[in-house]
């Protein structure tokens, strides 16, 4: 008896060290996870610490804790202008032969602002696939937009555009032409228009020629674009002063940005949440106007293959 309980207390301790040495292994494979990690952070840290120091990116002065660059009077209604105001006065880089670009801070997020042709042109050459959207900005328009190729970047970009490949080749884009010169020469008059318009009204003040604001005609000029393009429809929201969607996507452009520029995501509240700002009224008539061109397609499509295959039978019993 004396020897079963010795055997006993044997396997009992060799089952217990056994356990040890698993919970041992455990934890070293756990330490030095945990330590590569914290190494990989440190050298990440000081990379993009000497990467930071290495850059001379000139930036806005009168930066606050928490809101960041405070805003005047005008940018709060109009952020492009008073993003162009700072780029004036600020930015030493604005030249077209320097690199163009002057940070600023925003409710505590830090933002780059590209004030010449050459900062435009780097940005554009890496869009979509090294330069993204930040990710509040993504999280904005699939929430309004839905996921889709017009929001994709990155990975799923390059997966998506492949649905487009064939209609975008040379061969189909001979058929685009004449829709896309018919906009762009739109909205040339247009600006030939406000261009002889602001001249002569100003020479009656000052000898000082003021500009005028194109933000609203580009944003026009890309939905006329893409509605002849992608839906067959003529918007020209270049020449009529109201058009409802056309109205609805601008207003939903500036939603974007002050969603973006939020400190607390209030469109996340249940039920009301994306109506505070009145983008969901916008989304929602969207949704509805695309519902209706798309079951207008595919009606038309369905009594194009029911008359082909009426031509059919006739041709079949004559």
């Amino acid at each position: 008896e004396r020897e079963s309980n010795v055997a006993k207390m044997s396997h009992l301790t060799y089952s217990i060290n056994a356990e040890e040495k698993w919970i041992v292994t455990i934890v070293s494979l756990a330490l030095a996870y945990l330590t590569i990690r914290i190494i990989q952070w440190i050298v990440g840290v000081g990379l993009k610490t000497n990467k930071n120091k290495n850059t001379s990116i000139p930036k806005v002065p009168n930066k606050y804790p928490i809101i960041g660059n405070t805003l005047g009077p005008d940018g709060a209604l109009n952020l492009s202008k008073q993003l162009e105001s700072w780029a004036s006065q600020y930015s030493s880089s604005c030249k077209e032969d320097d690199e163009g670009f002057l940070e600023c801070t925003l409710f505590g997020t830090k933002y780059v602002i590209l004030c010449n042709k050459n900062a435009l042109d780097f940005v554009a050459s890496h869009r979509p696939n090294k330069i993204h959207r930040t990710k509040k900005i993504r999280e904005v328009v699939n929430g309004m937009a839905g996921k889709g190729v017009f929001t994709a970047e990155g990975s799923v970009w390059r997966h998506e555009r492949r649905l487009f490949g064939p209609p975008l080749n040379r061969n189909s884009l001979n058929h685009y032409v004449g829709n896309i010169r018919m906009v762009a020469h739109r909205l040339v008059r247009k600006w030939e228009r406000l261009s002889t318009s602001s001249s002569s009204s100003e020479k009656k003040t000052t000898a000082k020629e003021e500009g005028f604001p194109i933000q609203h005609d580009l944003i026009g000029y890309a939905l006329d674009n893409i509605g002849l393009l992608a839906f067959g429809i003529d918007y020209n929201s270049l020449e009529h002063d109201y058009v409802k969607e056309a109205n609805d996507i601008h207003a939903l452009c500036s939603v974007v940005v002050w969603r973006a520029l939020a400190p607390i995501p209030y469109w996340k509240i249940p039920i009301i949440g994306t109506y505070l700002d009145g983008a969901g009224y916008a989304v929602d008539r969207l949704k509805r106007h695309f519902m209706e061109l798309i079951q207008e397609h595919q009606q038309q499509h369905d009594n194009n293959d029911q008359n082909q295959s009426q031509q059919q039978q006739r041709q079949q019993h004559e």
